[in-house]
């Protein structure tokens, strides 16, 4: 009794201890706050999606109103993203039997 107390409390240790270096991994190497940005909040967004390699079409609206839209990267058939490129949506693409 007293062996298998002694071995779930060192199983509980080495959980918090990994825990604890996990957070710390995470909060010293993990993403940043994207501190760096400038700008109006449209160069603002810009600026993330290109350093985050963000890869598709980005439209912002409201109401009637395009507050932002751009196209990054490429897409799956290796032409440019643009807010005017139309895509295919696998689940409209069937027809209904």
């Amino acid at each position: 009794m007293k062996k298998s107390l002694k071995i779930s409390s060192i199983i509980i240790l080495v959980i918090v201890v990994v825990s604890i270096v996990a957070l710390l991994a995470l909060l010293l190497f993990g993403r940043s706050n994207h501190s760096n940005l400038s700008g109006s909040v449209p160069e603002k967004i810009d600026q993330y999606l290109i350093n985050e390699k963000f890869q598709g079409t980005v439209l912002f609206a409201k109401e009637d109103e395009v507050l932002f839209s751009k196209g990054y990267l490429l897409s799956a058939t290796d032409l440019p993203n643009s807010p005017s490129r139309l895509y295919q949506i696998a689940s409209l693409c069937y027809t209904a039997k």
